[in-house]
C-alpha cells in the first residue's frame, strides 16, 4: 500500500513540474502589445487598440520591455506605461505570472497563455486601477 501512495505522489510530482515547464516553454520569446484594457477606481474601462511595445521573456525567467498606451477618459488624456526588467516566476496553482523588480514583486493574474496569446492583468491599489495587457508572439 505504501508502494501505491509513493508512486501517486511521484506521479503527482512528475505531471506538476512537467506543467510548469511548458507553460515556462511556451511563454519563452517575444511578445507584441496588441490591446491594453485600463479600468479606473469608479469601474469605468478605457481600451488601447494602438498601444506600442513588448516583452521578452527568456529560458532563464528573466523579462524586459515596455508597454505604453494612452486612453481617452472621463478626466481627459490619461498615458500609461508598463516597464519590466527583472525575473518572473510562474504560480500555477493561483493563475499568476508574477514579476519581480529589484525589492518588489508585482503579482499579476495570468488569463491566458498559449503558443500565440498571452493575458494578464494586475490591480495597482496606491493608483486604484487594473490592467489588462494582451499579447500576440511574434517570435
Amino acid at each position: 500500500m505504501k508502494k501505491y501512495i509513493f508512486l501517486i505522489f511521484l506521479l503527482h510530482l512528475l505531471l506538476s513540474c512537467s506543467k510548469e515547464h511548458s507553460f515556462k516553454k511556451k511563454l519563452s520569446g517575444t511578445w507584441q502589445i496588441q490591446l491594453v484594457k485600463y479600468q479606473d477606481n469608479e469601474g469605468f474601462s478605457f481600451y488601447d487598440e494602438q498601444a506600442v511595445g513588448s516583452l521578452v521573456f527568456d529560458d532563464a525567467q528573466l523579462v524586459s520591455g515596455a508597454v505604453t498606451s494612452s486612453f481617452t477618459g472621463n478626466s481627459g488624456q490619461l498615458t500609461d506605461t508598463f516597464q519590466l526588467a527583472g525575473h518572473y516566476f510562474l504560480n500555477l496553482k493561483n493563475e499568476e505570472i508574477n514579476f519581480v523588480l529589484g525589492q518588489d514583486t508585482l503579482i499579476s493574474r495570468l488569463l491566458l497563455l498559449t503558443n500565440t496569446d498571452l493575458e494578464f492583468e494586475y490591480y495597482n491599489a496606491l493608483k486604484s486601477k487594473r490592467v489588462r495587457y494582451m499579447f500576440k508572439k511574434s517570435n
